[in-house]
């Protein structure tokens, strides 16, 4: 089995329209959506959920003020200074816990409690394409990195026959980046021909030669600006990185995922765009 990581430098580049028509035209083939912060994959493939399970963070401690007697012995023994005194109340801070439970044991009257906190949920789901796994993050919450690890593992449990695994990325070079590459066979990354894609694609480009994975750029929409488009062609060329394809605008696309329809199968020119990049992952990542 082969996990193909789909990512770009930003959000917008039509990353997740790829994904979708790469897990649609390939035989064998399931996905999972680890852009856990604005996933939407799920919209398009109209998944059936067999099962949600909630994702929480670490425990912590947390001081009921209304049992605490202010006697500091909690405080004394947090080896990770996490517990302070405010005027007439201890405090935890809750970046500073490490959710070891020993001022929840030692405290004489039993103020402190142990909680954690809902951060996301994960849907195990099927689609008439393939097994599809996804997950949403609670608005605001923090550990998304460890959310798209905890995806991408859910997802290979579920893999039987399945020859690859299309997994949609989160944007950007940050820690769920950095989960969503871990493990991964190869990676298309998508581009678009403007500074600030050009910019982006050179910092994630950057970060998957560290990892050492194989990549593949492809650049969307290439037609708006040709002379970055041809920057963008002689960066690839200079750095030894594979041009999967260049894709024209096209407003039938735009228009397919306003009504729900998956480009390949009404905009031919894309379709076969999609078929060839499918066939340089399968050459260059290995079969």
């Amino acid at each position: 089995m082969k996990e193909i990581v789909i990512l770009s430098g930003k959000g917008g580049t039509g990353k997740t329209t790829l994904t979708l028509n790469l897990f649609k035209i390939t035989e064998n083939s399931c996905a999972a959506d680890v852009d856990v912060d604005a996933s939407d994959m799920f919209i398009m493939l109209s998944p059936v959920v067999e099962k949600e399970i909630e994702f929480r963070d670490r425990e912590t401690a947390i001081i009921n003020s209304e049992k605490c007697s202010l006697c500091g012995t909690c405080a004394s023994l947090c080896r990770f200074n996490a517990i302070s005194r405010r005027e007439n109340e201890y405090f935890i801070n809750p970046v500073s816990c490490e959710g070891c439970g020993l001022c929840f044991y030692a405290c004489p009257e039993k103020a402190i409690i142990m909680k954690n906190s809902l951060l996301g949920k994960i849907f195990i789901s099927s689609t008439e394409y393939g097994n599809f796994t996804h997950a949403r993050l609670v608005p605001g919450a923090e550990n998304s990195g460890g959310l798209v690890t905890e995806v991408k593992k859910l997802a290979h449990r579920r893999i039987k026959d399945e020859r690859y695994l299309f997994v949609d990325g989160p944007p950007g070079i940050g820690c769920p980046t950095i989960s969503a590459l871990n493990g991964a066979d190869f990676v298309v990354i998508v581009t678009e021909p403007t500074l600030s894609g050009m910019h982006d694609l050179e910092r994630l480009a950057s970060l998957i030669e560290k990892m050492k994975i194989k990549s593949g750029v492809v650049i969307n929409k290439a037609d708006l600006n040709m002379d970055i488009s041809y920057e963008i062609e002689k960066y690839c060329q200079d750095k030894g990185i594979l041009l999967l394809e260049k894709i024209n605008f096209d407003m039938r696309i735009i228009e397919a995922l306003n009504n729900k329809v998956f480009a390949c199968d009404v905009v031919p020119e894309f379709k076969a765009k999609t078929e060839i990049i499918f066939k340089k992952i399968v050459e260059f990542a290995g079969d």
